[in-house]
């Protein structure tokens, strides 16, 4: 389904689907996405689950090593997100610093969602940004 609305997008908005910096799905592809999953969790009752993951003191960060190496940590955490998905989850780069997730058929209580979540968390941490 993901592929055949990616297309769709495309062709309706002229607009490519992928961020540029970090090759994951942009925002005006997600909207599109979460009122699809919305509509259907809807119609069939199955849960999902949608987190936006902020990059913590990212703008202090970026003021102290400059735009470049910001651009790098953004594309490692987006990289380290992709990882720690499962197929039929979807990323996307919500705005500058902050990245979204769709877990699908999952609810946040549920031990694949909270993983998956903290997986990217405790995987990179603001701490690891200047020695990497």
């Amino acid at each position: 389904m993901q592929t055949q609305l990616m297309t769709e997008y495309e062709t309706k908005t002229g607009v490519p689907f992928t961020d540029s910096l970090t090759g994951l799905l942009n925002h005006g592809f997600l909207q599109v996405y979460l009122d699809r999953e919305i509509d259907r969790s809807e119609r069939y009752g199955d849960p999902f689950t949608l987190a936006l993951i902020d990059i913590d003191s990212f703008t202090q960060y970026n003021k102290r090593f400059g735009s470049v190496e910001g651009e790098r940590v953004i594309k490692e955490v987006a990289g380290i997100i992709m990882k720690n998905l499962r197929k039929v989850d979807l990323a996307a780069r919500y705005s500058g610093d902050v990245l979204a997730v769709i877990l699908t058929n999952s609810c946040l209580n549920e031990k694949s969602a909270i993983f998956s979540v903290n997986n990217v968390a405790n995987e990179y941490s603001l701490n690891d940004y200047h020695s990497k």
